[in-house]
C-alpha cells in the first residue's frame, strides 16, 4: 500500500502499522534489537511522509520509545564490558548511547563514565589499535610475477594429508590377486600344507 498507493488514505494507516507491529516483535519474547531498528526507521517514514497526520503525535511517542529502548540496551551492554575491564567495547556502547540518546539520564551516566574511563586508562586504550606500517609491510605478499625460482608445486602449496592406510595390516581385499584358494598356513603352524600349490603371499 504505501509504495503503490502512497497518497491513499489507507497508505497512512498501513505505514504507521509498519512500526507497530515491528515495535511489537522487539518486545515479544526477549529483546530484539533488529525490530527494534525497523520500528524506529518506519516511524521515522511515517512522519516524514505524514507530518500532519492524527496519528503524528503518538508516532512520535512511539519513535522515542524505541530509541529509549536502543540507548537502554546499549547502556546495559557497555555497563556489562566495563565490569569484565573490556574499557574499549564498553566505550563503543557508551558512545552510542551518547550519539542516539545525548539528552536522556542513560546518556548523561554515559559521558560521565567515557570522562573516568579516559582519566582511568587513556585515550589509547578506548581507542581501536591501528595497524602500524611495518605490520602491514609484513603481511604483503609478493605478485606471481616478482616471485623468483620455479614456482612452487601443488603439494608445497599444499601438502597432502597423512595416508590412513596402517602399513602393519593386510592390503585391502581388493589389492589381493584374483583366487579362490586357502593361503598358504604359517610357518608356525604343525599341520602339513595342502596338497595344492600355496599362492604367493602379497
Amino acid at each position: 500500500m504505501v509504495e503503490k498507493f502512497p497518497d491513499d488514505p489507507v497508505a497512512v494507516d498501513a505505514q504507521y502499522q509498519i512500526g507497530y507491529i515491528w515495535s511489537k516483535a522487539s518486545t515479544s519474547g526477549t529483546y530484539d534489537p533488529a525490530a527494534a531498528n525497523n520500528s524506529k526507521i518506519a516511524f521515522e517514514d511515517f512522519l516524514a511522509r505524514y507530518p500532519n497526520s492524527e496519528k503524528s503525535a503518538q508516532a512520535k511517542q512511539n519513535l522515542k520509545k524505541m530509541e529509549h529502548k536502543q540507548s537502554s540496551t546499549a547502556y546495559d551492554i557497555a555497563k556489562f564490558y566495563d565490569k569484565q575491564k573490556e574499557y574499549r567495547a564498553a566505550a563503543i556502547y557508551y558512545n552510542e548511547v551518547i550519539r542516539t540518546q545525548p539528552g536522556s539520564s542513560e546518556g548523561e551516566k554515559a559521558k560521565k563514565r567515557i570522562s573516568e574511563l579516559r582519566a582511568k586508562v587513556g585515550d589509547a586504550k578506548l581507542q581501536a589499535p591501528a595497524v602500524t606500517a611495518a605490520a602491514a609491510s609484513k603481511k604483503k605478499i609478493k605478485p606471481r610475477m616478482e616471485q623468483s625460482g620455479p614456482p612452487p608445486s601443488s603439494n608445497e602449496l599444499a601438502p597432502l594429508p597423512p595416508s590412513d592406510v596402517d602399513a602393519s595390516l593386510p592390503p585391502p581385499a581388493s589389492l589381493l590377486p584374483d583366487t579362490t584358494t586357502a593361503p598358504p598356513p604359517s610357518t608356525s603352524e604343525s599341520t602339513p600344507a595342502p596338497s595344492a600349490s600355496p599362492q604367493p603371499s602379497p
